[in-house]
């Protein structure tokens, strides 16, 4: 007899990985069991107690989830239903306790490392796109041209295919001092 799990179709932004903001050094980026990246410069990472103050860019300039439904394809098994959350659910939360971004199992978070509904060229643990928490899943939906986010001010927001990959590490990251212009 089988078993269901509660999957979700979204999970909270961690950060983003290092490198992908210019003139920016985002140093609270650790490895992760996926191969992955899991961020602390977000305002959702693992374990985290993230203050309105800390979140210097604004909080209508700073995503907490996003969405990450829909089929990715990984090369060696083709279209495959992966999640932030690995075969376990919504109620698995964080790995092993650990505070801060170290935990190397961050459930149901992701931390940008790839453009919106980006769903092919992926290798199962490569990247950090695989079958056991999938810290970088790559934000993304079932509607045509993009997903949609939730913000720090409670506000969501439809974010384009084509948002620059450095725009969108923008959004993930907390303080990275860039606030953007409405339409990103």
């Amino acid at each position: 007899m089988g078993s269901n799990n509660m999957v979700a179709d979204y999970a909270c932004i961690a950060g983003a990985v290092a490198g992908l903001i210019p003139s920016y050094s985002e140093t609270r980026v650790v490895g992760c069991s996926s191969g992955g990246s899991c961020g602390g410069g977000g305002a959702m990472y693992g374990m985290s107690r993230t203050s309105l103050n800390s979140i210097t860019d604004g909080t209508s300039n700073t995503m907490l989830v996003g969405e990450v439904s829909g089929a990715i394809n990984l090369n060696e098994s083709g279209t495959t239903c992966y999640r932030p959350g690995g075969p376990y659910g919504w109620p698995m939360g964080t790995g092993n306790g650990t505070a801060g971004p170290t935990s190397d199992r961050l459930f149901n978070s992701t931390t940008v490392r790839y453009g919106v509904n980006v769903k092919t060229g992926y290798s199962n643990g490569a990247g950090g796109i695989g079958t056991d928490s999938s810290q970088n899943y790559p934000l993304g939906s079932n509607h045509t041209g993009g997903a949609n986010v939730v913000l720090g001010d409670g506000s969501v927001r439809f974010l384009i295919n084509a948002i620059t990959l450095d725009n969108l590490a923008r959004l993930a990251t907390r303080d990275d001092g860039t606030i953007l212009p409405g339409n990103y």
